[in-house]
């Protein structure tokens, strides 16, 4: 039986120990994965009782993704940390579902009794575009490093694109309130590693 464990007691990094090489490797995530590929990636450092994430199976080193194999394994990432790869079979986890807070989705998981979360999407993406027309009009108006005056039409189609914008995310903060996470939105849904 394997586990996690903190090597570090001032840093929150996750740590695994392989008998097969006789080696320590510092993780930044631990994905669960099965023969059909990823099912899940989540940071390493989940909890602060490292020691109580528990899996079966020997630790190997890899190159490369393999979900052929039944055994755990680690590859190399980004400053010298490591991703462990744990067989769906060798740990104690289960699905939660999704979840929504304010305008982000997740999909929740356990791990051995601790609860985690992989960010899926921002529901308020729009809302950043139409920030961005109210702002740069409004700026035209607001500018001070300029004595710019406008016609009553110039003026009056700058005040339109900021009230067009405001009207669209009022009715864009609605839906985003009434939105009710459906998994049938996120299947196959990917996520980049920048988000995890």
């Amino acid at each position: 039986m394997n586990n996690l464990y903190r090597r570090y007691t001032m840093f929150e990094i996750a740590t695994v120990y392989s008998d097969e090489k006789n080696e320590e490797y510092e993780l930044d995530y631990i994905c669960i994965f099965n023969k059909n590929g990823e099912i899940f990636t989540t940071k390493a450092f989940i909890c602060e009782d490292l020691e109580n994430i528990k899996f079966d199976g020997k630790i190997l080193l890899k190159r490369k993704t393999d979900f052929n194999i039944k055994d755990n394994y680690v590859i190399k990432g980004e400053f010298d940390r490591y991703t462990l790869y744990v067989y769906e079979e060798n740990i104690d986890w289960k699905y939660l579902g999704l979840e929504k807070r304010g305008m982000y989705i997740f999909r929740t998981y356990e791990i051995c009794g601790y609860k985690t979360e992989q960010f899926i999407k921002n529901l308020g993406e729009k809302l950043y575009t139409l920030d961005s027309i109210i702002e740069e009009n409004a700026k035209k108006i607001l500018d001070k490093n300029s004595l710019v005056y406008f016609s009553k039409e110039e003026l009056k189609e700058i005040l339109d694109k900021i009230e067009k914008a405001n009207n669209e995310g009022i009715k864009e903060l609605e839906r985003i309130k009434n939105y009710v996470p459906n998994e049938n939105d996120f299947r196959g849904w990917k996520i980049p590693k920048n988000l995890i």
